[in-house]
């Protein structure tokens, strides 16, 4: 028991991939977000 295989491991690590492509695509949306807001204002 307790033997994990090869399809659960690569679940696994798509999961974990994903989250941090979500985040860093989000980071960096909230960025320009923010930079274009703050143009906004400075024009």
């Amino acid at each position: 028991m307790g033997v994990t295989h090869p399809s659960d491991v690569t679940a696994i690590a798509d999961q974990t991939s994903y989250k941090k492509d979500f985040e860093s695509v989000a980071s960096q949306r909230f960025q320009n977000l923010s930079w274009f807001g703050f143009e906004c204002k400075a024009l």
